[in-house]
């Protein structure tokens, strides 16, 4: 009994003492625990890199959805599909442990500007004694990000550093700031008991990280289903097309004639409509049997009989009537252009042209699928008349200058829309994928930033018919 009852009690000693120890042991290790978050596009990598890991130094990386991203042992991330997850990295080495949580969120992009360089900051020198954690992060100049600490003690140093503040700043706090292009990094390091635990994160900074040009390609095939509508300027604009060769905005449908008005389309006046397969016929019939779903107009020269006021009435008769043949059609109206002062009539003037652009132009705010285009301001002169360099008759008509200006505010505003509705879908998508509140979220944010198009409540449905949607 004596003899089992010291086996006993040897037992609970040694076990106590393991126990003790082990307890020990594990307070001995110290942690600190960063939290930072990057964006990645779908099927793309990225790369965790730390420094001074060796034999000695426990490792480890996971991923808390791996349907969304996964990591590989060496820190390589593969970004599978639309989610937001948290990558998780540890290193232990010497009583001192590094955390580093990532939160990876995952969209699809076709202008997002992102570039994996993960590896190449891996690579950089860092000459602190304790395993560190870098990573990289791409800013646009202006944007902010944070890098966050838990696991701080009272009596602990906390201190931030950037190599270069006048490319991207940090404050005391953690917040960064991009100031500038270029590349330097920043450096979280927290000292405790003669420990360090110490984070780097090389930031680029660009000047946007939103592509915001349209191809050649694009561009052609975006005009390829459109129709151009006008008088004898719509004629010098025909002109102007075929100076730039085949092929120039995907050769679009030209609906010109010379001394064509909202009079004449209404009469049918055949001598002064356009022709479409070589019938005259009005434009509204003639954007409805080609199939055409954008229209690009720019009326109302030859309309200027008494007020501005009649001739917006006339012109709003006008839309109405391409309206109802075509409901789906997205109409775009280039401003009337203006007036030269040597051509200043009693009623067609730069004052009245002006009034009637106004007006049409809330016109078009206020009704689905149309959009106004101001071609005309970078025309006119000091005054407000149709400048020299863009008049070829001291009147109305105009030169291959005021062609080509015309053409590129046309594009750059297309262009924009463009990207807009590219980035929207894209974030429907994301959402769709991820079935994520906050990609929805995201999504119906983008989307509130469209005008009233078929295309917006199209996005608007897409969002609402979301099942099964992830907290």
């Amino acid at each position: 009994m004596k003899k089992a009852l010291s086996l006993f009690l040897a037992v609970v000693f040694v076990f106590t003492i393991f126990s003790v120890c082990a307890s020990a042991a594990k307070q001995k290790t110290e942690k600190i625990i960063f939290k930072e978050s990057i964006t990645m596009l779908k099927d793309k990598t990225d790369y965790i890199g730390v420094k001074n890991a060796d034999k000695n130094t426990a490792l480890s990386f996971s991923s808390t959805d791996s349907s969304v991203a996964t990591v590989s042992k060496d820190g390589k991330i593969y970004a599978k599909k639309c989610g937001v997850t948290t990558v998780r990295g540890e290193a232990v080495k010497k009583g001192v442990k590094v955390v580093l949580r990532l939160k990876v969120k995952v969209i699809i992009s076709r202008n997002y500007l992102y570039k994996s360089i993960g590896k190449a900051i891996a690579k950089s020198d860092v000459t602190n004694i304790k395993p560190i954690f870098v990573i990289g992060k791409q800013l646009a100049k202006g944007a902010t990000s944070r890098i966050s600490l838990r696991n701080t003690k009272n009596g602990d140093t906390v201190r931030y550093t950037s190599s270069n503040a006048g490319i991207v700043r940090i404050d005391r706090n953690g917040n960064i700031t991009a100031v500038s292009a270029g590349s330097a990094y920043v450096k979280a390091t927290v000292k405790r008991a003669g420990k360090s635990f110490v984070f780097k994160e090389n930031v680029r900074v660009v000047e946007s990280d939103q592509n915001t040009t349209i191809t050649t390609t694009e561009r052609n095939k975006y005009y390829s289903t459109s129709a151009f509508v006008g008088s004898s300027i719509g004629v010098g604009q025909k002109y102007y097309f075929d100076r730039q060769g085949s092929g120039y905005l995907g050769n679009p449908l030209m609906l010109v004639r010379g001394c064509y008005s909202f009079n004449n389309d209404k009469r049918l006046n055949i001598n002064y409509v356009p022709l479409y397969k070589g019938v005259a016929m009005r434009a509204k019939d003639a954007i409805k049997k080609s199939g055409v779903d954008k229209v690009f107009i720019n009326m109302g020269t030859n309309d200027f009989y008494s007020s501005a006021q009649s001739t917006y009435n006339a012109y709003v008769e006008y839309l109405e009537g391409i309206r109802k043949e075509n409901p789906t059609v997205e109409i775009f109206i280039e401003s009337t252009t203006g007036v030269h002062a040597r051509g200043q009539k009693r009623v067609l003037n730069s004052a009245n042209v002006r009034a009637m652009n106004s007006m049409i132009e809330v016109y078009c705010s206020k009704h689905k699928d149309m959009y106004y285009i101001d071609i005309t301001t970078r025309m006119l002169d000091s005054n407000g008349h149709l400048s020299s360099v863009c008049c070829s008759d001291n009147y109305v008509h105009l030169t291959n200058k005021a062609y080509a200006m015309w053409m590129e505010d046309v594009t750059a505003y297309t262009d924009k829309l463009m990207i807009k509705k590219q980035n929207v879908e894209d974030a429907v998508k994301t959402a769709e994928e991820s079935k994520s509140k906050s990609m929805i979220k995201r999504a119906r944010n983008k989307v509130s930033y469209l005008s009233d198009s078929t295309f917006k409540t199209n996005m608007i449905n897409r969002l609402n018919s979301i099942k099964g949607v992830k907290a």
